[in-house]
């Protein structure tokens, strides 16, 4: 009782006066609606660190204002990592889209060399109806080719009627000339056509390979597509999992750090309001002393 009668009150070069003003410096620099303090709870801090005057209490408040000091610098960190996993996971959005973009691009482009694909074969198996008709119309010409069998009829007429009249002997040279005539155009006939029709086989073949290395190029082209696109969503998968699951840790340690904040604030709140009624307690036994 003698000790709070005699103790001092803090002037302004005390340090304990210097101590309270940056105490209250340092909460009314808090800006109003973030969320730290109300107006109340530093008029109360304020009126707490008037009254109080004894060590202990100075001690205990700058441990308390340390411990909240870090929270609020540990919730502020990791505030900052939140914001920068958002960004990650806007970021690995916009990545995924573009894949995505560039899959339906690949599918496309799939589905038009399919489609080519599918008009060579039609071309091919046209093409090689083609080349059966021609080998069929070469088999059915190639009897043309061979020569004609010798005609014995006229030498074994010669022989058994060697007395004929001048007439019948003039008609039978006109009949030969006219058949050896016939028979001499239909050769270069068949020879011309059958050249043409080789020179189409040919054509029609060069025109078959060519069109089963386009078939084999589309095909190698359209399996690399796929692998690729599969290999680059498969790593995108893997990425975007990753970086979810970091997103949900950090997540859940940040409202570890905001439930200890909250209970750091209500141990600071409760520790005021039971050291302010005790001091106030003590000023009305001063005065009282002081009156006598």
């Amino acid at each position: 009782m003698d000790e709070n009668i005699s103790s001092p009150t803090p002037t302004e070069d005390s340090p304990d006066l210097l101590h309270y003003s940056l105490v209250n410096n340092r909460y009314s620099r808090n800006p109003a609606g973030l969320g730290y303090y109300s107006h109340e709870t530093e008029n109360l801090f304020s009126r707490g660190a008037s009254h109080c005057q004894h060590t202990d209490w100075d001690l205990c408040e700058m441990v308390r204002l340390q411990e909240l000091g870090e929270a609020r610098q540990r919730a502020a960190q990791m505030e900052k990592t939140m914001r920068w996993w958002s960004e990650c996971t806007a970021s690995w959005r916009d990545k995924w889209n573009t894949v995505r973009m560039e899959r339906n691009r690949a599918r496309e482009d799939a589905n038009m060399q399919r489609k080519l694909l599918k008009q060579a074969q039609e071309e091919l198996s046209r093409l090689y109806s083609s080349k059966r008709y021609v080998n069929g119309e070469s088999t059915k010409t190639s009897p043309f080719f061979q020569a004609p069998p010798p005609s014995t009829d006229s030498s074994h007429q010669t022989v058994e009627a060697p007395e004929t009249t001048s007439s019948e002997t003039q008609t039978d040279e006109i009949i030969k000339e006219g058949k050896s005539a016939e028979r001499s155009k239909s050769p270069t006939n068949n020879s011309l056509s059958f050249s043409q029709l080789a020179t189409e086989v040919e054509i029609l073949t060069a025109k078959c390979e060519e069109l089963e290395a386009a078939k084999d190029a589309a095909f190698d082209d359209v399996e690399q597509v796929k692998k690729y696109y599969k290999e680059k969503l498969g790593q995108t998968q893997h990425h975007l999992d990753a970086t979810t699951f970091e997103l949900e840790r950090v997540q859940r340690e940040n409202s570890e750090f905001q439930k200890t904040i909250e209970i750091l604030q209500r141990q600071l709140r409760q520790n005021s309001l039971h050291n302010s009624i005790p001091n106030a307690n003590d000023d009305d036994e001063v005065s009282e002393t002081q009156s006598e």
